[in-house]
């Protein structure tokens, strides 16, 4: 594969995301595509998401064929950028001219350090949303300041953009007002030792909802409000259990069923009355929205027990979310706060969103594209 390098750099540019063609990296290479018409986009894939229009190549990194492992070398070895948001070690440089920029797939609130999420080494710069996360950037990626860089994150321009998705929203039940509800990763559906479980939620893996009874309950509670709930989970989660029980009110919705409506998962949350989570990067994301948050608290000593937080949490969630412990306080956020719009933490959040966001203009992508275009030297 060495003779590769002997050829001078082309005209391509690789890009990588977890989903595929999605997260931080697709909107940048929308950009890219419309400005750079004549470059090759390549894309390093490990599912069978549906190809976007504008793709010259796909490697998938679990489907072995020879002649497309030389062809993904060649463009290893010849392309003039590589943009991850999360598999960074086979997106790594050939060459010291070769750009390598990784934008994340979120800033950290939980520690992760352990599980080799340390992409400092790999690439040449790496994008945080501000200042406020820089020593923890540092501490758990082995990265160094020299190579952070302030662009915003791209799939929070969907966030300023008219998302008209109803008509696939509907398509799977979802007809009128909605929360969307997005937990961190907890029960693993490949039981592997990354695993944060409480045996509170063990045969349902979900916050608050322990088991079937709970989960009707909840689904009455929506019905008789006309809302619904989007329900998101990371995706090595297991939500086998939950996924066999019939639900009017509460939508259960994957990466496969969002590439197959064509939509992203940010297009979803921008069109969502309010979020619940817990200790996921899109807490600080949702800041832009400036809607009510809900935290669901009731498994923060088995969090604690792992690895912890990067940050105080109760002093970063207190003022600025509802904290839920258990299924009652969970039915007052929606009625207290989307039903009768009580919302007293707005201005907390419009503080608190000053301080860890830098860019909040919708325009993240383009600074990203400029960013790549001007380290390229592409015109």
């Amino acid at each position: 594969m060495r003779i590769y390098l002997r050829f001078p750099l082309k005209d391509i540019l690789v890009f990588e995301s977890h989903p595929s063609f999605s997260c931080n990296t697709y909107p940048v290479f929308l950009e890219l595509r419309k400005r750079l018409p004549n470059y090759k986009m390549v894309w390093l894939v490990a599912d069978n998401s549906p190809v976007p229009d504008g793709v010259d190549f796909t490697y998938n990194l679990n489907k072995f064929n020879l002649f497309n492992i030389f062809k993904w070398y060649w463009y290893k070895s010849c392309s003039r950028a590589f943009i991850s948001c999360n598999r960074y070690r086979p997106m790594k440089k050939a060459r010291d001219s070769q750009l390598s920029l990784f934008l994340s797939h979120g800033c950290k609130i939980k520690k992760t350090k352990k599980h080799n999420y340390c992409a400092g080494p790999y690439v040449d710069f790496f994008n945080v949303q501000s200042h406020f996360f820089d020593d923890i950037t540092c501490s758990e990626s082995e990265a160094s300041t020299d190579q952070l860089v302030y662009l915003g994150f791209p799939r929070c321009d969907w966030l300023f953009a008219k998302n008209d998705i109803s008509r696939q929203l509907s398509t799977i039940g979802v007809k009128g007002d909605f929360l969307i509800w997005l937990p961190t990763f907890r029960k693993n559906v490949n039981n592997l030792s990354r695993d944060v479980n409480s045996s509170k939620y063990n045969s349902m893996g979900i916050p608050l909802l322990y088991n079937e009874e709970m989960i009707l309950d909840f689904n009455k509670f929506l019905k008789q409000l006309n809302l619904h709930v989007i329900f998101k989970p990371h995706p090595s989660q297991d939500v086998s259990t939950l996924k066999r029980i019939s639900l009017s009110n509460i939508h259960i919705i994957s990466d496969k069923t969002l590439a197959n409506l064509g939509i992203q998962l940010y297009q979803v949350i921008a069109e969502s009355k309010a979020l619940i989570s817990d200790y996921s990067s899109v807490f600080f994301d949702y800041l832009l929205l400036n809607r009510p948050i809900a935290v669901t608290v009731d498994d923060k000593e088995e969090w604690l027990k792992d690895e912890g937080f990067a940050y105080d949490v109760d002093s970063i969630f207190q003022k600025t979310t509802d904290h839920v412990a258990d299924f009652g306080e969970l039915c007052d956020f929606i009625q207290n706060v989307v039903v009768d719009v009580k919302d007293e933490k707005s201005e907390a959040r419009q503080e608190m969103c000053k301080k860890v966001i830098i860019h909040r203009d919708g325009n993240s992508a383009k600074r990203v594209a400029d960013f790549v275009m001007e380290k390229i030297g592409a015109k």
